[in-house]
């Protein structure tokens, strides 16, 4: 029946990767779990993927590229934010981070570059870029109106975990209104 092929299919798959006789047993699995097995050739494999699944951006009106710009102003919590390293002793293996989410999905990326720091760098020589990570409304205007910048990038967004419900839609620290 289609039921018993899906069933045969699935634990195929767990019998491939060695479900039914793991190598430890929980709670004495602590080693096992927290072993680095990242090589050289995960990292290199890690890297090209992350290049190949980033989303280019729409350029409507030829904003792009911002060459024009001398001062450009990144806003935003999300625009400094580092990675969690969840592989680190004591460190929770389930909390997450903006970088690469939570739960048993998380993962610490040895070339992780936030917005800030990847603006900053990329921005030709001559233009001014200033930082103001925080999502509140009124002080990212005093920031915005104070600085006159030619172009704002906004660096807001939002995350979650297994077993834990979001509330809402809305972006983290309300910051849905940095974008309005």
């Amino acid at each position: 029946t289609r039921i018993d092929g899906a069933a045969l299919r699935i634990l195929a798959a767990m019998e491939k990767v060695n479900v039914f006789d793991p190598p430890c047993a929980s709670p004495n699995c602590g080693s096992y779990l927290n072993e680095n097995v990242t090589s050289d050739a995960h990292k290199e494999l890690a890297l090209e993927v992350a290049r190949d699944s980033i989303i280019m951006l729409k350029n409507d009106d030829n904003v792009l590229p911002l060459s024009y710009a001398q001062k450009i102003a990144v806003v935003g919590s999300y625009s400094t934010q580092e990675p969690y390293d969840s592989t680190a002793p004591g460190a929770n293996p389930f909390q997450g981070d903006k970088c690469a989410g939570g739960g048993s999905g998380h993962v610490f990326g040895p070339y992780v570059v936030n917005a800030w720091q990847g603006i900053k760098t990329r921005a030709d020589a001559g233009i001014d870029v200033v930082l103001n990570a925080t999502d509140d409304p009124e002080s990212a205007l005093m920031f915005l109106q104070s600085e006159k910048p030619d172009i704002t990038i906004v660096v807001v967004g939002t995350s979650s975990s297994e077993a834990v419900d979001r509330p809402n839609l809305s972006l983290d620290n309300d910051a849905d209104i940095l974008i309005e």
